[in-house]
């Protein structure tokens, strides 16, 4: 089961991170907007989003002035797990993303899997390649082969698009 929820809906997404324990989104990944005093990140261009990250928590009195370029419009931010392990530009793989930065996709992923309900679950890398796949009057082709135990049949299957008319063939 995935979802999309509004980033406008904080409440929303504040839920989703209770119930699931994380969200996933995009944004504009540039380190000269990190802030290593403050583990911090804020931008305010419009170039295109370029990093998937995990939205795991949230401060909303977190200081607007903690945000390297300028200030934020206000306070608040995400605490996001990043996926770039533990480096400069993240204090043990998170640090805190402004609730204004202009480069966050508009909403937020939820996924539930109940991996309870099946023996065995096999899963892809799911949502965030498909943010940067565009065919605009091409047929775009994806193959995901999964090797099963002998006698096992796939039960069920999962996939997200964000474009109409596509279809899924299992063989």
């Amino acid at each position: 089961d995935m979802r999309m929820i509004s980033l406008k809906d904080a409440a929303a997404v504040k839920a989703a991170i209770v119930d699931h324990g994380a969200v996933c989104t995009v944004y504009r990944s540039e380190g000269k907007y990190y802030s290593a005093t403050y583990n911090s990140y804020y931008y305010s261009g419009k170039e295109n989003r370029n990093h998937v990250i995990t939205l795991v928590g949230w401060d909303d009195a977190f200081p607007a002035e903690n945000f390297r370029q300028g200030t934020a419009p206000g306070n608040g931010a995400w605490l996001v797990r990043n996926s770039c392990g533990t480096n400069e530009y993240n204090h043990s793989g998170y640090f805190w993303l402004s609730y204004y930065d202009t480069s966050l996709a508009a909403s937020v992923n939820v996924i539930d899997v109940q991996p309870w309900r099946y023996d065995h679950c096999y899963s892809y890398d799911s949502i965030p390649s498909t943010w940067f796949w565009k065919a605009a009057g091409v047929e775009a082709v994806a193959r995901q082969i999964y090797q099963v135990d002998g006698g096992e049949e796939i039960q069920a299957i999962g996939y997200y698009s964000e474009m109409n008319s596509n279809s899924v063939s299992l063989s």
